[in-house]
């Protein structure tokens, strides 16, 4: 079966980001994981992530994580490092 695990780096996506994330419910094959990493957004953007995380779980694992440096490759980085699901955990 396959799982996929989804990185979101955010910054200032209040407008766009609960719509976003409730769509992923819709995805096939189902998200496993979902870690949103924000880069210091000034709107309600975290407290929209993690609004939305109360109400989805236990469809998926979503993780709120607030990056301490900007830059989407970055915050995809650190994103990445704290999936729970790895390849190798299939060993």
């Amino acid at each position: 079966m396959s799982q996929v695990s989804i990185v979101i780096p955010t910054l200032n996506e209040a407008a766009s980001l609960e719509r976003t994330l409730r769509q992923l419910t819709l995805l096939n094959p189902s998200v496993k994981e979902v870690i949103v990493v924000d880069g210091g957004s000034e709107d309600e953007t975290v407290a929209i992530a993690k609004q939305v995380l109360a109400s989805l779980n236990p469809q998926f694992n979503l993780q709120v994580l607030q990056g301490d440096r900007l830059g989407r490759a970055i915050q995809m980085n650190y994103g990445a490092s704290a999936f729970e699901f790895r390849l190798d955990s299939n060993k």
